[in-house]
């Protein structure tokens, strides 16, 4: 209790500051769990369920706004941006931060594969609605098919894609 409370104190005061909340909470949890690891290692298996419930939240409150008359519309220029996300800038991405490190191809394909999809487009496509920016509900719902894409196709290809690029372990 006293770590959750602490990260919303640390939102709190960071956006009466003016300030991004959430850049200092992610900050806040880099440092804490850094240094203090012995002390939050109790807390880590309570901060896993927390994490998994807010993101469970945010699919609900995604399918909760999502409408699929509005949907239908921007079907296949999501699936545009879907396959090129999938295809080319996430691996990309991927590449570029993990070359540096040694990592073999196989993997780099795979992690690229299997990347986080889900909680950061659900967020991030909720800010323009709150802020009231016209055609928000557009990037909301093209936001929508691609995480729905991502999470059907990369979702359900992970066991098959590991054996095929050699990295699956036992």
């Amino acid at each position: 209790l006293l770590v959750v409370s602490a990260g919303m104190a640390e939102f709190a005061g960071t956006g009466w500051l003016a300030g991004s909340g959430f850049l200092a909470v992610y900050l806040f949890g880099m440092v804490l769990g850094n240094r203090a690891r012995d002390r939050v290692a109790t807390a880590l298996s309570a901060m896993d369920g927390y994490a998994w419930l807010s993101q469970a939240a945010m699919f609900l409150l995604r399918g909760l706004l999502a409408t699929p008359g509005r949907v239908w519309p921007v079907v296949l220029p999501a699936l545009g941006v879907s396959a090129v996300l999938i295809v080319l800038a996430r691996p990309l991405a991927v590449w570029l931060c993990l070359a540096p490190m040694k990592f073999s191809l196989r993997e780099i394909g795979f992690i690229s594969w299997v990347g986080l999809r889900g909680a950061v487009p659900i967020v991030l496509a909720v800010f323009p609605l709150i802020a009231g920016v016209p055609q928000a509900m557009v990037v909301f719902n093209v936001a929508f098919v691609v995480v729905l894409c991502s999470l059907l196709l990369q979702g359900m290809s992970i066991g098959p894609v590991a054996r095929w690029l050699g990295v699956a372990l036992p």
